[in-house]
């Protein structure tokens, strides 16, 4: 199974891919900075794309809808619950998800 992880450099991420690594699962994973993910032991066995999501392009999505599960769980600006950069999570979010539906991902975590 193939299985594409947004949010992959935070807490739940980073752990979710290790145990996501342990069951033998394809992952691939979504980073707008490498360095962000250089301390974990995963990243030579998982794809990785930086990217940003706010500038996808019709063929990254293309792409990630080829994975069988989306597990989308990147939010910047915890745990500073009142930050205004949480308005523009939920935009990004949600067009991120959309274009994900339209491009025909059929099983997405949030």
């Amino acid at each position: 199974m193939k299985i594409l992880v947004t949010g992959a450099s935070g807490f739940i991420g980073s752990n979710l891919i290790d145990k996501l690594l342990n069951q033998n699962y394809d992952i691939s994973i979504v980073t707008r900075k490498l360095n962000n993910i250089k301390k974990y032991n995963w990243p030579s066995k998982v794809k990785v794309y930086e990217k940003n999501l706010l500038s996808l392009s019709n063929e990254d999505y293309e792409e990630f809808s080829s994975n069988d599960v989306v597990v989308h769980l990147a939010w910047d600006g915890l745990p500073n619950y009142h930050d205004k950069i949480h308005q523009q999570n939920y935009k990004t979010s949600f067009e991120f998800i959309k274009n994900l539906i339209n491009n025909g991902t059929k099983h997405i975590l949030i």
